[in-house]
């Protein structure tokens, strides 16, 4: 079980630097990043492009 959750976290870590380089390197807006990569909410997004910018690492 914990292997899964492991894995699971090294996906949504992915997922989140995707994100932070399609909004630094891809000229594209929060929202259309949120749209592509199935992110619910561009806050979210924000908030990670946030927390990289910061040197805080991801929640």
């Amino acid at each position: 079980m914990e292997e899964n959750r492991s894995y699971i976290q090294q996906i949504y870590q992915g997922l989140k630097m995707q994100a932070v380089t399609l909004v630094n390197e891809g000229n594209i807006s929060y929202k259309e990043v949120a749209r592509l990569l199935g992110v619910l909410n561009k806050a979210q997004v924000v908030v990670w492009v946030k927390q990289q910018q910061e040197g805080k690492p991801f929640e």
